[in-house]
Parts: structure tokens; sequence; C-alpha cells
């Protein structure tokens, strides 16, 4: 169940058969590996498993198959303005800025079927206005035109269809 599972010098009294058949979820795995200070696993899990509680996952982790999250959640990434503002996308995919000038707007780190949230909020002055990044593909073709009032926000939801490619779609405006 738990085949490739690699055992540090920490675990070196704990063999790969031990793991094996004292565990019956991933969930309880991980929680093994974290009590014992366990800092990397490879774990090739075959059939339904269920993590439960709070895990992190860095560096480059890779779920293959059908992956059901029942909830998803995170902080949104403030990002500076400037003349060309750029939304890191390996950084987050909720972004917000706030806009002091009119402004170009590009993205990085952006992975096909990766689905980002933008929020342009007008500053004080308002009527600011954004030149967006190349390859959006707008419902019916019109560009939207952003909301002008002082400090209100607008949303918008992207989809990376492909290389530079994205479905943009807006969510809310004047909020």
């Amino acid at each position: 169940m738990f085949e490739g599972m690699a055992v540090p010098d920490l675990l070196k009294d704990v063999t790969d058969e031990t793991m094996k058949s004292s565990l019956s979820s991933v969930s309880q795995f991980l929680d093994e590996l974290i009590l014992k200070g366990k800092k990397s696993v490879m774990v090739n899990a075959d059939g339904d498993q269920t993590i439960n509680g709070v895990k992190s996952f860095t560096g480059d982790n890779i779920f293959s198959g059908k992956n059901k999250i029942a909830a998803q959640y995170g902080d949104w990434t403030t990002d500076t303005d400037g003349a060309t503002v750029t939304f890191n996308m390996a950084a987050s995919c909720r972004h917000k800025v706030t806009l002091g000038g009119n402004r170009t707007l590009a993205v990085s780190s952006v992975s096909t079927g990766q689905v980002f949230i933008i929020k342009l909020i007008q500053d004080g002055t308002g009527s600011r206005t954004v030149t967006w990044f190349v390859g959006i593909s707008w419902p019916s073709a019109v560009v939207p035109t952003l909301t002008t009032t002082l400090n209100k926000s607008d949303f918008f939801i992207f989809i990376c269809t492909g290389t530079d490619t994205y479905d943009g779609f807006i969510v809310g405006q004047n909020l």
C-alpha cells in the first residue's frame, strides 16, 4: 500500500514492512511521519485514500488521477502597484492590487487548467483603467470596463486554457 516509501536514518529501527502493516490510511501515515520528524516521503497508494486534518506539502507534488478536494481556500496575495502589475500564479491563485494609476496587467507561472482570481481595487482617486494581459477570451468578445468609483473593487476569474490563452469572466463589479 505504501510502496516506494524510504525510511530515513531517524526511523532506521522502523522497517517499511512495519509501516505498511500498521497504518491503515494516508492520513495516519502522514501523522506518524510528522511525529517522528520525517522530512520527505514518496508514497504510492492504491485505491481511495483520505487525508484528514491540515497537511502541508512543499516542493513539487504530483497527485495523479482524479483528485477530489472538498474545500479550497487561501490568503489573498496583495501585489505591488506599478506601471506593470505582474500576478505570479506560483505564489497564489488569489491576487489583489489597488490601482494607483492606469496599469498594464501581466501574469506569470500559469499552468494549463489553472483557475485564478484577480481583484482590482480603485484607489482614492478612481477612474483607473487597465490594459489586460494578452490571450484573454471574454464572453461575447467584449472586454469589460472597470468600475470607476473611488475605493470600489471588481473581481475577475480566469481559466488558463493553454499557453498564454485564458477564458476571462467578470465575477462582480463596483463592490
